[in-house]
């Protein structure tokens, strides 16, 4: 689906370079909301909740697993062709390891707020607007572990640097209102989950610690209203 997008916006920039701009209107304000579904690679953090399955016999978490996204996004457009885009999405993802008849298990809740500054260039048609992009930000991942076998329950931090790109395409519907389709990849480096008094996310047993340093790819749809 990447590729497939990416080639269709290549050929589109094409006809942009070849003909003048169908969208000459001063800079414009914009706002989108959606959601998100994709896959992410986290694999440090798999590798600390796999060593809480009850037995090595036990099945493990697969290393790229599914998760949900929500995000909002502001929109300024300083010229034509460009904008600038300060985006907040929050990355949801639970996975539960063990659990059955002789064992109650674990629970591993997480997220991550993401917020993104970010620069577009914007090709445009009358209908329609494809936007290519990227960006950085500053990112903040939450770690809520019940540990149901010892009465445990702990809420774990870590923060650090995000990237992404991506392509966005939103369709006119009416002069305010546009639908919107995206795709989108990330790297985060977040470091290590600590608690509160600055103890690290530990398992003693194999020596593992919890890090958040992910890669995902998601398919996005929502709404553009544009002022």
């Amino acid at each position: 689906m990447f590729v497939l997008v990416f080639v269709m916006s290549a050929t589109a920039c094409s006809r942009a370079f070849s003909q003048p701009s169908g969208d000459s209107a001063p800079s414009k304000f914009a706002v989108s909301v959606g959601l998100g579904a994709g896959i992410h690679s986290a694999p440090f953090l798999v590798d600390y909740m796999n060593a809480f399955r009850p037995s090595q016999t036990s099945e493990r978490l697969d290393e790229f697993s599914s998760m949900l996204e929500l995000f909002i996004t502001p929109e300024y457009r300083i010229q034509p062709e460009w904008s600038v885009a300060l985006e907040y999405s929050m990355l949801i993802k639970t996975q539960t390891v063990g659990g059955g008849p002789y064992s109650a298990g674990s629970e591993f809740a997480y997220n991550v707020h993401m917020p993104t500054a970010m620069v577009r260039y914007v090709v445009s048609d009358p209908a329609f607007y494809l936007k290519f992009g990227g960006g950085l930000g500053y990112h903040l991942a939450t770690l809520q572990q019940t540990l149901y076998s010892y009465g445990v329950d702990e809420r774990f931090t870590a923060n650090g640097v995000g990237v992404k790109l991506e392509a966005v395409g939103n369709t006119k519907f009416d002069e305010t209102l546009y639908g919107s389709i995206g795709v989108d990849m990330r790297w985060d480096f977040l470091g290590t989950f600590k608690n509160a008094s600055g103890a690290e996310a530990f398992e003693r047993a194999t020596n593992t610690t919890a890090r958040m340093q992910f890669f995902s790819i998601s398919l996005k749809f929502g709404v553009m209203f544009q002022l």
